[in-house]
């Protein structure tokens, strides 16, 4: 482009031409003689070596009556090609079938054209005869060999024609002069025949003279053999799923209709599809599920039939099912006698009720003993654990009945050790003594004694032991035992009560006690000549000297006593008022009827314990 004068390049064009080249692998396809209504199929590859794909399609009607082709159209990727099978299967005599410019269109290319020839002869009256029997679609392909010779002093190369496709051989047949070569024919039918109805075909050898020799050909295609037996050992209630390869032998799809021959146990399982469908020529996997409930064996024949042709295979299967392994691991984990519950559901399967029941090897774990199951339904299980001691453990836990054999759970259980069970508080003072209950529920299903203790013996009390009756439901029973607290000195004071049993497991209770300095007590009436008795005891842990003293000398007391540790002894005091002297003139005054005193109890380096005293004469 010019601007002023000056050239500048404005832009630049480019671009890339894509074609399509289609060609046929052989303009001119010779099938050669076939013998009136047998039939060759031979295969022609139509090939794309173009840069992009395209499609062909073929018109069917102009290959009748006496040949066909498949596929008649598709789609041949670049740089691919497809495969074409065209079958002759004359109808008439006629020494020179041909079909000429056969006209397959293609999709932005030029059409190509094709040419058949054959020729159609009748069957030979002095053929050889081969006979074949062998299962059908059998994987071992039966076989025979016949001899050809070459009396000549020349090379020979021979093209065997086979009329009929359940039989097949190798296209040439190469014989030295003067020698004689062997030319295997080999029988894969894909249908079955009947006594009445075998294959039947012939195979031509054409000889370089004009001459033929010919072998008549008749196969007995019997019943499939199994295409696999399959053994297996397989647990109990434990679903397997078994995948079983099926192959389409025809060029066209195939729909299987698939039945299963199993024993009649309605404890056996099978999940399955009642219809296959294979693609022409290919492998498609089929998948059953197999479901044993109880031990035992099971033989199982899956057959896949195509219903329009009766035509069949089939597997066999043999399992052999084993004692059921753990269906599930149930977790408990709790602190002692608190309960916790988990949840399991069993189903039945079956047409009819069952009833199943239940095994346990932790006492500690409980289920319904019973239980009935309705027909193709569940029941949820409650699994209740209310362990009494404080343990790590495994147990199992199965439900079994005769229908549905057993179903076998692992137990992983851990008891915590449990918290107090109360608390309980004391105040007394110094010198005196109080009494509180514990209580705790006894959960066993039998009667147990328990060991009972304190941490503190030195100001509580409690009995070695205690019985608890058997419980009799999940309530359990309640147990009562009797806690004293003796203080042995002031201030606060705490412990831990301990009441344990083997079985029954262990129940702590905190105990705190408050301890006042001692308060006076009484008063104490004692009558004229007579003694009151006051009990005391010695609250501490060590053997003390205790004096007594009156603020009255008409009180009369011993001056003290030394007591053990915990010893309780009797203080006698006696009352004796000084009588009226025997000079007491009239201004003498008499005692007062009633005298109010205090008695002291001492000891070291500890504030007196003081008892009211009141003395009475009688008027």
């Amino acid at each position: 482009m010019d601007v002023g004068g000056i050239t500048r390049q404005l832009l630049v064009v480019s671009g890339t031409g894509i074609g399509i080249d289609v060609k046929l692998e052989s303009s001119t396809l010779i099938f050669g003689d076939v013998v009136r209504d047998s039939s060759v199929t031979k295969q022609l590859m139509i090939g794309n070596v173009g840069d992009i794909g395209t499609k062909f399609a073929w018109d069917a009607a102009q290959f009748a009556p006496d040949f066909t082709i498949s596929p008649t159209e598709g789609f041949i990727p670049q740089n691919d090609e497809v495969k074409l099978d065209i079958t002759f299967s004359p109808t008439a005599f006629n020494d020179d079938l041909r079909l000429d410019g056969l006209r397959c269109n293609v999709e932005g290319a030029e059409p190509l054209f094709l040419t058949l020839v054959g020729k159609c002869v009748p069957a030979p009256d002095t053929a050889q005869l081969l006979e074949f029997n062998t299962p059908v679609r059998n994987p071992e392909v039966q076989s025979q060999e016949v001899s050809i010779s070459n009396p000549t002093d020349v090379p020979w190369t021979l093209r065997p024609s086979i009329s009929n496709e359940a039989w097949s051989g190798a296209q040439t047949l190469n014989i030295p002069p003067k020698q004689t070569a062997k030319y295997t024919v080999s029988y894969l039918p894909l249908t079955m025949t009947t006594d009445d109805e075998p294959h039947k075909g012939y195979i031509f050898f054409p000889l370089p003279d004009g001459s033929a020799i010919t072998y008549e050909l008749i196969g007995r295609a019997t019943e499939p053999a199994v295409l696999d037996v399959i053994s297996r050992e397989l647990p109990a209630k434990q679903p397997h799923t078994e995948s079983l390869p099926v192959t389409n032998w025809l060029k066209s799809t195939q729909r299987f209709k698939v039945t299963i021959d199993r024993p009649e146990d309605p404890a056996v399982l099978i999940g399955y599809n009642d219809t296959l469908d294979v693609s022409g020529m290919q492998t498609k996997t089929y998948k059953l599920t197999f479901n044993g409930y109880k031990e035992g064996a099971s033989e199982l024949r899956v057959t896949f039939t195509n219903e329009k042709t009766k035509e069949y295979v089939f597997y066999d299967l043999k399992y052999n099912v084993t004692a059921p392994e753990t269906i599930g691991i149930i977790p408990l984990e709790t602190l002692v006698r608190s309960p916790i519950q988990a949840t399991i559901a069993i189903e039945n399967p079956l047409d009819e009720t069952v009833t199943i029941q239940s095994k346990c090897s932790s006492e500690a774990v409980e289920v319904p003993p019973e239980l009935n199951i309705s027909p193709h339904s569940d029941v949820h299980v409650d699994v209740n654990y209310t362990p009494l001691l404080a343990d790590e453990s495994n147990g199992t836990l199965s439900f079994s009945c005769p229908e549905l054999g057993d179903f076998p759970y692992e137990l992983k259980l851990k008891a915590l050790p449990a918290g107090l069970e109360q608390s309980l508080h004391f105040k007394t003072p110094l010198g005196s003594s109080q009494t509180q209950t514990f209580r705790f529920t006894h959960l066993l299903k039998k009667a147990a004694e328990y060991k009972c203790s304190v941490d503190n013996t030195a100001n509580f009390e409690i009995a070695s032991s205690c019985k608890a009756d058997a419980a009799e439901d999940a309530n359990g029973v309640e147990v009562a035992v009797d806690v004293i607290f003796s203080p042995s000195l002031v201030g606060e004071t705490r412990a831990m009560v301990t009441v344990d049993s083997a079985e029954g497991g262990e129940y702590r209770a905190a105990l705190y006690g408050h301890c006042i300095p001692p308060v006076p007590q009484g008063p104490f009436v004692i009558q004229s000549g007579q003694s009151a008795k006051i009990d005391f005891q010695n609250v501490f842990e060590a053997a003390t000297q205790y004096s007594f003293s009156t603020d009255n000398k008409a009180f009369v007391v011993k001056a003290g006593e030394s007591l053990a540790p915990k010893k309780t002894t009797t203080i006698d005091v006696a009352y004796k008022p000084e009588p009226p002297p025997k000079d007491a003139g009239p201004d003498y005054k008499p005692p007062p009827p009633v005298v109010q005193a205090k008695l002291y109890v001492s000891a070291p380096d500890m504030p007196p314990w003081t008892f009211y005293l009141e003395g009475r004469i009688p008027e």
